[in-house]
This record gives C-alpha cells, sequence and structure tokens, in this order.
C-alpha cells in the first residue's frame, strides 16, 4: 500500500543524519535551524527502487493506493520558507538503491 505514488519526501540515511548532527555543532552560529541542501524523491520511486532491489524475478509488485491521510502534505516541507521536496534535486533509482 501507499499514499500517493507521486508525493514526494526528503530522506537522509543514517550517516546523514550523524553528519547533520555533528555539522550543527561545528557551523551553528546561533539558535536558527541549520539545514544543509537535501534531496528527495517520490514515493513511486522509492516503490521502484526497491522493487527492482529485492522483488525476486518473474514477480510482479501490486500496488494499492490509498490516497493522502488526514493532514498528510503532496509534498513535504521542512522549514515554512524553505523549499519544498518537490523543488528540490531528487534522488535517482540507482541512488535510492544504494541505501535502502
Amino acid at each position: 500500500m501507499v499514499s500517493e505514488p507521486k508525493a514526494t519526501r526528503f530522506f537522509w540515511t543514517l550517516d546523514q543524519a550523524v553528519d547533520l548532527i555533528f555539522n550543527c555543532m561545528h557551523k551553528a552560529e546561533n539558535s536558527s535551524p541549520y539545514l544543509p541542501s537535501m534531496k528527495s524523491m517520490s514515493l513511486a520511486n522509492l516503490l521502484e527502487a526497491m522493487a527492482s532491489k529485492y522483488l525476486p524475478e518473474g514477480e510482479t509488485l501490486e500496488i494499492v493506493q490509498i490516497g493522502l491521510s488526514k493532514g498528510e502534505n503532496f509534498h513535504e516541507r521542512i522549514l515554512e520558507d524553505g523549499p519544498s521536496s518537490d523543488e528540490a534535486e531528487q534522488f535517482t533509482i540507482e541512488e535510492i538503491k544504494e541505501f535502502i
């Protein structure tokens, strides 16, 4: 099941999240939020990468679209005045496969 395949989300690997913590401690000049540039992906691309990497040969992926949940955004935004996940650089399918 997937809420909306065209919805986009920001994603970080565990290593990227740890690096962010150290970068914040090192580069923070005040209490303003520090966010590095981030890539995002559509849920459809995440599903495609996962199917390509993990689905047994000859099997097909059946996707049931359930729609966005109440309060769920179509595109994610980390900061109110920051870019949304559909405006950010997108991960390629090959990049997604590397960290899933």
